[in-house]
């Protein structure tokens, strides 16, 4: 049922492009990837986001994020595999939209996430996959509780063992706990290049452009992403 929404609010989105305000961000990650047995591993996670300040595009200039998240995969197949996150805390920074949202204090945020991927071979070298996943979100400081759900359609081409490209959208929808006007929460559309530097390290570098409600859900806002990805696999 959730997928009918998507062609529309796609099209929302897109007529909003041309008047969302812009916004520059980085995404800094590094994980860490310890297999358990053949078919599960685990992960531990930390990030850090950085933003432009008030009135400029400096994308290192404010501080955005800070993150710790595990996560538990288990590969049922080659196409099929799920994960479970039983633990995440996010420190969430307020957007810069004025001079006065400048150093403003965090937030505290509690997410626990499941999700199913799926892929399938195409012609060649091209690869389809989908990842659709639920987020229960806490935030204390607020006395709310939401859950979001996601889901990420792409496309991949592996070139050889080392290098690989990808491109996908991704929406997300608030589907309790949230007023109906903020159903809708998030569009992303990504373009990845995933580099394997050795045996047990990899980098992803991917520009991603996202759409967001505004708080007040009369407005969208429209974000530059850059996201620079590390991976070690012990």
């Amino acid at each position: 049922m959730l997928r009918k929404w998507i062609p529309l609010i796609f099209c929302l989105w897109f007529s909003d492009i041309l008047t969302a305000q812009e916004h520059d961000n980085l995404w800094l990650r590094a994980t860490v990837s310890a297999a358990i047995s053949k078919n599960i591993k685990m992960d531990n996670e930390l990030q850090h986001r950085r933003q432009n300040g008030w009135n400029n595009h400096n994308l290192l200039d404010e501080n955005l994020l800070y993150s710790y998240r595990n996560w538990l995969h288990y590969k049922h197949s080659e196409g099929l595999s799920f994960s479970l996150s039983p633990f995440a805390y996010f420190s969430n920074y307020k957007i810069v939209q004025t001079e006065a949202d400048e150093g403003q204090k965090p937030k505290g945020e509690f997410r626990f996430s499941a999700a199913v991927e799926f892929q399938q071979s195409l012609v060649g070298k091209f690869h389809l996959f989908d990842r659709t996943a639920l987020e229960y979100r806490i935030f204390p400081k607020n006395h709310k509780e939401v859950t979001r759900f996601r889901n990420r359609l792409g496309a991949k081409y592996v070139l050889n063992e080392q290098l690989s490209f990808s491109a996908s959208e991704e929406v997300l929808l608030n589907i309790s706990g949230a007023d109906i006007s903020h159903f809708f929460d998030q569009n992303r559309l990504t373009l990845s290049a995933t580099y394997k530097l050795s045996a047990h390290f990899k980098i992803d570098l991917s520009y991603m452009y996202l759409t967001r409600l505004s708080s007040s859900g009369d407005s969208t806002m429209g974000e530059n992403d850059v996201l620079v990805y590390f991976t070690y696999s012990l």
